[in-house]
This record gives structure tokens, C-alpha cells and sequence, in this order.
């Protein structure tokens, strides 16, 4: 279901001449129950010809030679603001090949993720880290980009994060950037580490939790300012969620019903 096509969605519109395409930005901790096997073959059965997949950190390698660096990035900024003139008629600027709506997309883009505050603890420098970043974009990513119909499937990114490696900045800058062109973005970490969210808002993404019902509070702290609505799977464990988070102070809880 997360990964529908967009025009099925509810929230897929056209407003005053804009699309508005929804595009999916998870983290899902933990593995149900304890099943590997399961595990992957889940992950497994979510790949397809628009899926970029990365099983280990750190994936992106530093800018080489003919790429540009923070330092030469900041020429091309100017007050927050990117001079797309300048950059495109530079020796830096690599995606001369594409489409003109691509590259135009794409500078576009770049400068909307100079202007949200959707990364943190950058530095000052950020914008010259998310330009230096951007204009070394791999080229699967770009076929991706490039074949991107928003009609149709979306392109998607999957990560999948088994080990106490946190995400570095140019790798947040570089999933942030993805998430405003609009890839469906899941990051699988089963561990439940706080690998994002050194750089990335937590507010930027849903956290999902794949866990037991039978131990709530090996996965979530529940205080006196949380809302709690329960919906199991035909309410066959629903009371079995209720007597434990009835143990403690609620704002709310609620319970769907048939």
C-alpha cells in the first residue's frame, strides 16, 4: 500500500495549476517477530527496475577531482541564493546531457532544500555541502530522476541499516534532496538506532515501529502528552494493547471499531 501508484492516492491532487505528487519518507525499527528470514524477503519483495537499493553505510565516497568542492561550490552561492547561469556554464556542472526540464528540475530542487530547514547541525557551509553533494549525483539515480513519471510507479530508494553507523551529513543532504524530487524513501533500520536523526529533522520522516504487541514498552515511552489509538488486525489483540497502555497516564486513547 506504501507503495501505490500516485495517481490511486487520496492525497495525489492538482491545485492552481500544481501537481501535488505524495511521496513516502519512513524509518522502520525492528523486526517482526524476530524474523529474519521474513525480514529480508519483505525487503526483497519491494524491489523493482525504479528501486535504488543501498545495504551499507557509509554509501556515498568523497568528491573526486572532476567534482565540485565546498569550497568551489560557495562561487555559485550568492546571499542563500544558487546563480544557476553561472553553475550550468561551468566546468563543475555535469548534467548538460539531461532533458532541459530535468536539469531545471533539478536546480530547482537544490535551491528549495537551500531554503527549508529539513537539515540540521550543517554548519555554516550547508548550502556548499548540499551544492557540492548535488552535483555528483550517481547515474542510476539520475536514470531514475530522469524516467520519473509521476503518473506511474514512483522511483524508490530503500536503505537498509544494520549497524551502529550513523548517516553522515552528505548522505542526509543527499536523502533530503530525493525526498523533495519526490522518491518514496524507506530506511530499515532493525536495530531502532537514531541514525537519521543527527542531520535529519524527525519531523521530516514517520518512524514505524515493527515490534511484538505483547511488549509495547520494549519499543515506545508513552507519558501523560501522548495520544494512543488502537487498530490490530481484526481486533484480535487489541485487548492485549489496551491492558498495557492503560497502565499509565494518556492524553487520549482510542479504539477503532468495526
Amino acid at each position: 500500500e506504501a507503495l501505490a501508484t500516485p495517481m490511486r492516492s487520496q492525497k495525489f491532487r492538482t491545485e492552481a495549476g500544481v501537481v501535488y505528487v505524495p511521496n513516502l519518507f519512513s524509518k522502520i525499527c525492528g523486526v517482526e517477530k524476530g524474523d529474519l528470514t521474513l525480514y529480508w524477503d519483505h525487503i526483497h519483495s519491494m524491489l523493482t527496475p525504479g528501486t535504488y537499493l543501498i545495504t551499507a553505510l557509509p554509501f556515498l565516497t568523497p568528491v573526486g577531482a572532476e567534482g565540485i568542492s565546498r569550497n568551489a561550490a560557495q562561487a555559485f552561492l550568492h546571499n542563500g541564493r544558487l546563480d544557476p547561469r553561472a553553475l550550468t556554464a561551468s566546468r563543475f556542472y555535469r548534467y548538460g546531457y539531461l532533458p532541459e526540464d530535468t536539469q531545471n528540475y533539478i536546480l530547482e530542487k537544490i535551491q528549495a532544500l537551500i531554503d527549508y530547514d529539513l537539515i540540521v547541525d550543517g554548519g555554516p557551509d550547508l548550502p556548499a555541502v548540499m551544492l557540492s553533494v548535488l552535483m555528483n549525483l550517481d547515474k542510476e539515480l539520475l536514470r531514475l530522476l530522469q524516467s520519473f513519471d509521476f503518473t506511474r510507479a514512483i522511483p524508490k530508494l530503500l536503505i537498509v541499516d544494520t549497524t551502529e553507523t550513523l548517516f553522515s551529513l552528505e548522505e542526509c543532504v543527499l536523502l533530503a534532496f530525493l525526498n523533495l524530487v519526490g522518491f518514496d524513501i524507506a530506511v530499515f533500520t532493525p536495530t531502532g538506532y537514531r541514525n537519521l536523526e543527527a542531520h535529519i529533522r524527525s519531523d521530516s520522516f514517520d518512524t514505524l515501529i515493527a515490534g511484538d504487541y505483547l511488549r509495547i514498552s520494549g519499543y515506545l515511552t508513552l507519558t501523560a502528552a501522548d495520544y494512543v489509538v488502537v487498530m490490530t488486525n481484526g481486533h484480535q489483540h487489541d485487548y492485549e494493547v489496551e491492558e498495557q497502555v492503560l497502565r499509565g497516564p494518556l492524553a487520549y486513547i482510542g479504539v477503532i471499531g468495526s
